[in-house]
C-alpha cells in the first residue's frame, strides 16, 4: 500500500500499521478481493464480509503452513539424503560393516590377519641398525628405556600414538612428547656429525 491510500484507509489500518507490516498479512490483503471484504467488515460493519473474511484467512494461513512444512520437509530430506551418500562414499569398502557371529557387528578388515613383516636376516631389528652416525647411535643409547620402546614400537610395529599409549599404559600426550623429544635429539645428532 502506498501513501496515498494511508489517507483514505479505515482508522484500524492506522492505528495497527505494525500489524498490517506484517509480510503475511500484506499477502494475504494482495489476494483476490480481500481488502475490500476488509473494507466492508471495518467500515460498514458487516458481519457477513468479516466471516467470509475470516474464512478466507484461514484457508490462507493453512496453506501458508502446509508449503512451509513442505519446505521443511524437503530441505531435511535433501540434507539427510546429501549426508548418506557423503557416508557411503567415504565409507571404504573393508570398512563396511558385518556380523560377526557371537562377537556382534565387525569390520570387513578386522576379519583379515594382519600380515607381518618377512623376518630376513638383512632387515634391521634395533633403531640402532638404521642410524646413519655414530653420535647418533650415542644419544639413541642415551635414552630411557620408554624411549627405545616408543621408537621401536613407532617404526617397526607402526603402532599409532593411541597405540602405543595403551601398550605402555600411560597417556597418548606423554607418547607424543617423548617421541617428539627423542627424534628432536636424534636429528641434533645428525646435524653434528
Amino acid at each position: 500500500m502506498n501513501k496515498k491510500q494511508g489517507n483514505n484507509l479505515p482508522y484500524s489500518y492506522r492505528e495497527n500499521d505494525y500489524f498490517f507490516a506484517d509480510p503475511l498479512i500484506q499477502s494475504f490483503m494482495s489476494e483476490g478481493n480481500n481488502e475490500e471484504l476488509f473494507r466492508e467488515a471495518t467500515n460498514e460493519n458487516n458481519l457477513e464480509a468479516s466471516n467470509c473474511l475470516d474464512q478466507r484467512f484461514r484457508e490462507f494461513y493453512l496453506r501458508v503452513r502446509l508449503i512451509h512444512y513442505a519446505d521443511k520437509l524437503a530441505r531435511l530430506y535433501v540434507k539427510s539424503y546429501g549426508e548418506k551418500k557423503r557416508k557411503h562414499y567415504a565409507e571404504l569398502t573393508l570398512d563396511t560393516s558385518v556380523q560377526n557371529g557371537s562377537e556382534g557387528e565387525t569390520s570387513l578388515k578386522d576379519l583379515y590377519p594382519h600380515p607381518q613383516p618377512p623376518l630376513v636376516e638383512e632387515t634391521a631389528i634395533s633403531i640402532e641398525d638404521i642410524l646413519p652416525t655414530k653420535k647418533m647411535i650415542q644419544i639413541y643409547q642415551s635414552f630411557s628405556k620408554q624411549k627405545q620402546i616408543i621408537l621401536h614400537l613407532w617404526v617397526y610395529v607402526q603402532l599409532s600414538i593411541r597405540e602405543i599409549a595403551e601398550v605402555l599404559s600411560c597417556s597418548p600426550q606423554n607418547v607424543s612428547k617423548l617421541k617428539a623429544k627423542a627424534l628432536s635429539q636424534l636429528r641434533e645428532g645428525r646435524d653434528r656429525r
